[in-house]
């Protein structure tokens, strides 16, 4: 599901992609797993959007706040790496 969502996010919509419809897969993918956090990041550049700061900033704390990651590995190396990079950039944008 998530390939699938994440490539929706990224092609056009004259190539079918639809950002409302990934935005609904991904929120069904966290309702499946809400630790995966990977998912939760494939969602935040989409809520990240300067029109909606508060919920990027949520995901992006949701992620660096996860105590147990489905995957530890790349909450570690990756995952929080990049929602504290998210959390900088939306709050560099909001001040």
């Amino acid at each position: 599901m998530r390939w699938l969502a994440t490539s929706t996010t990224k092609c056009p919509a004259s190539l079918g992609g639809d950002l409302d419809l990934a935005e609904q897969m991904f929120m069904r993918g966290l309702e499946q797993d809400p630790k995966f956090t990977g998912m939760r990041l494939e969602l935040t550049p989409r809520v990240g959007d300067p029109s909606l700061p508060d919920e990027g900033l949520t995901e992006a704390h949701a992620v660096l706040e996860e105590k147990a990651p489905t995957n530890p590995a790349d909450w570690a190396l990756k995952d929080a790496q990049e929602a504290g990079a998210l959390l900088a950039s939306i709050r560099s944008k909001s001040s």
